[in-house]
């Protein structure tokens, strides 16, 4: 869930042989700000442990952790770096482990997708998300 909506709905992720992802495009400010929910259960969150996550900024990957408001600004963070523009479609990309109570997030990462790109598909199954 995240900035795009202002939280209001989840979301499921795409599955692309490797990790998870979904696309999001930059509002009118160029940024976007999120935490991932496990299997739509907003009592497994995980998050960065510190806020506007992001390359280059070094943090913790926590949860799954309860929807009691203690993760509450603690985001990934897309368009802090100063290059970002309005309009711009970000994939993001969710690596996870297996563990014995459920999968686990692991890691975080997002690039720019090149104008042009085909997101016809993604589009389709409600992965590219819009403010």
């Amino acid at each position: 869930f995240g900035s795009w909506d202002a939280g209001a709905r989840l979301r499921g992720l795409g599955w692309a042989g490797a990790y998870h992802r979904f696309f999001v495009e930059l509002g009118e400010d160029a940024r976007a700000n999120f935490q991932l929910v496990r299997d739509f259960d907003w009592d497994a969150i995980f998050h960065p442990s510190v806020p506007d996550a992001r390359e280059g900024v070094a943090y913790r990957i926590g949860g799954p952790a309860p929807g009691d408001g203690r993760t509450r600004g603690l985001n990934w963070s897309i368009g802090l770096s100063g290059s970002e523009t309005p309009g711009e479609i970000y994939e993001v990309r969710v690596f996870h482990e297996e563990h014995v109570l459920g999968a686990v997030v692991s890691k975080v990462e997002w690039s720019r997708v090149q104008p042009g790109a085909d997101l016809a598909a993604a589009e389709a199954e409600g992965l590219v998300l819009r403010s």
